[in-house]
């Protein structure tokens, strides 16, 4: 279990895990709300969801890593698709309400089959645990054969501080560590491609129009200049 540090009132420091964060009915009843709910971070979330529908079929059988609070998920199943979810949080489960199909779990041991999903997606995640080796073994034991993982990788981050506010600090992963822990896990790439120049926390607090103009200079910019990248990786057959 990965953890990190904050910094208390008192000066002392103390182990903050990241599940533990997740586990606070406060930070599961405002999380809806602080990240997606302004304009801005409508963008944001219009723009994760686009990339869920570019990548899959709403006919396959999907899972959601780290669903929170479902709400990519509740999106994509009021159209039709078929999505279980999985969070180890009941208070992020609590607040996606009713309606989804969400198994308590850590998704570094899934509670789900070998080989028994068509496509796995997940956003707003890696970025919390600085060794995703694990996890994307996981990832791979329950995909199918040449069935495809979608997530995020946080390239940079301005928000790399240990706040016990939200829970520590953004961990930036290489595509070069990515791509190895990819293939020790039997997964390879297919494609990445840049998809937030900042972080969407941060595009989320912007105006409106600040975020508009920010999302058009990222069709502009090397995938380099981008806080945050877009994956596809399939499991080998």
């Amino acid at each position: 279990m990965t953890r990190s540090y904050c910094i208390s009132r008192c000066g002392g420091r103390f182990p903050m895990d990241k599940r533990a964060y997740y586990l606070n009915k406060d930070v599961a009843n405002s999380y809806d709300r602080i990240r997606i709910s302004t304009p801005s971070g409508q963008i944001t979330h219009e723009h994760e969801i686009a990339a869920i529908r570019s990548v899959f079929k709403s006919t396959e059988r999907l899972t959601e890593l780290a669903c929170g609070t479902g709400r990519l998920m509740r999106e994509l199943t009021e159209d039709g698709w078929t999505i279980t979810g999985v969070d180890q949080s009941d208070a992020m489960i609590e607040a996606a309400g009713a309606g989804l199909t969400i198994k308590r779990g850590d998704v570094f041991n899934l509670p789900l089959e070998s080989a028994s999903v068509d496509g796995a997606y997940c956003f707003r995640f890696t970025n919390h645990y600085a060794d995703l080796g694990p996890f994307f073994k996981e990832c791979s034991r329950v995909l199918r054969p040449r069935c495809g993982l979608l997530f995020d990788a946080m390239r940079w981050s301005l928000l790399r501080w240990n706040s016990q506010r939200w829970g520590g600090a953004n961990f930036t992963i290489s595509s070069m560590r990515l791509e190895q822990w990819l293939r020790e896990a039997g997964l390879e790439v297919v494609w990445h491609r840049p998809l937030f120049l900042i972080g969407p926390y941060l595009i989320s607090r912007l105006p409106l129009s600040a975020a508009r103009a920010l999302m058009g200079l990222s069709n502009y910019l090397p995938e380099s200049c981008h806080a945050v990248s877009l994956w596809y990786a399939q499991k080998r057959a």
